[in-house]
């Protein structure tokens, strides 16, 4: 009896250290903030060529659709709503692990630089006047934590699904997929060596067309993971972030995919 006693206050007093803990650590960012604009006003506020410099308490709210799990995006996650879309230059590495994709954020924009590159509203620090940069990464954990607010709602954005000549300039920075693209040239291959698309590599800029012979570029850092594997010789369907830049002579709207997961037979 006196056993089943002292065995009951042990499991009392354990309950309550447990209690106790909750209520001592409580989940960082529990109080979720509300959006005051979409992103896609965020972006009538931006300067097209200059940077804008945000003084006013705007907050965004947008799901993450990158991941730099395959290292094909580096230190920055890109952040979407139902109406657009920003890249946030976060800095640090294994973004992934703190920011999934699919997880719900606020960015709380007070004191935060804007500023186009490749056709997407980049988010960061106001860049030093002699940086070659337009804007900075956030770097350190005291601005990141300030600037972005995360959820424990985890729920990918479904890629939405266009052709070719429907890429403008408002898909920039947005998860689409594009289907029935045939491989018409690769960077990564030596036609002096012999080389055909079949040995093509998915590292560099590999071009495809689709069947209304519209051209799509695929850009592939050569870190990535993957980068070093062969492009599925086959018709394909490609998703990945929307970018629009120079290649090589010509600008093109090309996607930026984050593993080879973004690419199925079609």
């Amino acid at each position: 009896m006196l056993r089943h006693k002292v065995l009951v206050i042990i499991g009392v007093t354990l309950l309550l250290v447990g209690c106790n803990r909750e209520v001592d650590e409580p989940t960082p960012n529990s109080v979720f903030p509300t959006a005051t604009l979409s992103i896609k006003e965020l972006h009538d506020y931006a300067s097209p060529t200059e940077v804008s410099h945000i003084a006013e308490d705007l907050i965004i709210v947008g799901r993450v659709t990158s991941s730099d799990s395959a290292s094909n995006f580096y230190r920055s996650m890109v952040v979407e709503d139902d109406s657009g879309a920003v890249e946030v230059m976060v800095g640090g590495y294994n973004l992934h692990t703190h920011f999934p994709e699919g997880l719900k954020v606020a960015l709380r924009l007070s004191g935060c630089a804007i500023s186009y590159k490749y056709g997407v509203l980049q988010v960061g620090k106001q860049a030093a006047a002699h940086d070659p940069y337009d804007i900075e990464y956030l770097a350190t954990k005291q601005l990141v934590d300030r600037v972005i607010v995360r959820s424990t709602d985890v729920r990918p954005r479904r890629a939405q699904h266009l052709r070719i000549k429907e890429l403008d300039g408002a898909r920039c920075g947005r998860l689409v997929c594009i289907d029935s693209l045939s491989l018409v040239g690769s960077t990564s291959i030596d036609t002096l060596a012999g080389q055909t698309l079949k040995d093509a590599k998915w590292r560099g800029y590999a071009t495809f067309v689709d069947p209304d012979n519209d051209t799509l570029v695929i850009y592939t850092r050569e870190y990535a993971s993957y980068a070093t594997r062969n492009i599925p010789n086959t018709t394909l369907s490609l998703q990945g972030i929307v970018q629009y830049a120079k290649y090589p002579d010509t600008y093109h709207y090309q996607l930026k995919m984050r593993d080879e997961r973004d690419c199925s037979p079609y």
